[in-house]
């Protein structure tokens, strides 16, 4: 025979390593480098992957292999100030997953965060969204008035104002109706009320109030009859 094979064995290291090895044959030596490398993070996963704020996330990391002797420190990173993540998760030695907890703030509009973790130089990201509040609901009482009069419409949000309030954007689809243009809910609420009124009318008209943020958005009917 010309060839031999042999198995070589490896052991989990905090550092590549390039490793000589050597072959000996009537007093002929010949060598090849095999780099016997450090566990690096494969990939890190949300769990959910999207949250409202003030609800957490669990984080999965997975190595590309088997954390050495001691363990593999792993360094996180959030690029908002919206989910805060601990500075170091560790993974137990020759384990390949380890865990960590995302907390989370309500933000005044949707975030994406991007989480961020570390061994050995290399790095691997994660992405987790921060939902801020939504338009859930919309209320016109009376839902029918006289031109001139006013109606008091009501919406509910799916959770608390943020701090610094939330703004929402209202809308008429008819000029018979008039809203303002932004309505303001303050820290801590979850509803806001404002005015909407029918102007001068010359027959029925029928139309639509729209309150919005966020990517959502609630709808009600306002009918103003003439005198």
């Amino acid at each position: 025979k010309l060839t031999a094979t042999f198995n070589i064995t490896t052991l989990a290291t905090t550092t590549d390593k390039p490793v000589t090895i050597s072959a000996t044959s009537n007093g002929v030596t010949v060598t090849c480098v095999l780099t016997v490398t450090s566990a690096r993070v494969l990939k890190v996963v949300m769990n959910p992957t999207s949250v409202v704020g003030g609800v957490g996330s669990m984080g999965t990391i997975t190595l590309s292999g088997p954390a050495p002797a001691g363990g593999a420190v792993v360094s996180l990173a959030s690029s908002s100030s919206v989910a805060k993540v601990p500075a170091t998760v560790t993974i137990a030695a020759k384990g390949l997953t380890g865990t960590f907890k995302v907390t989370t703030i309500l933000p005044n509009s949707d975030v994406p965060v991007n989480i961020t973790a570390t061994l050995n130089g290399a790095s691997q990201i994660g992405v987790l969204t921060v939902t801020g509040p939504k338009v859930k609901s919309m209320t016109i009482a009376p839902a029918s008035i006289l031109q001139l009069h006013t109606a008091v419409v009501t919406v509910t949000l799916s959770v608390a104002a943020p701090a610094g309030g939330l703004t929402l954007v209202v809308a008429s689809d008819k000029a018979a109706i008039s809203v303002p243009s932004n309505v303001i809910i303050p820290a801590g609420a979850i509803k806001a009320t404002f005015t909407a009124t029918g102007n001068a009318v010359t027959a029925i008209v029928v139309g639509h109030i729209t309150a919005s943020c966020n990517a959502s958005s609630a709808t009600g009917t306002l009918t103003v009859k003439v005198k």
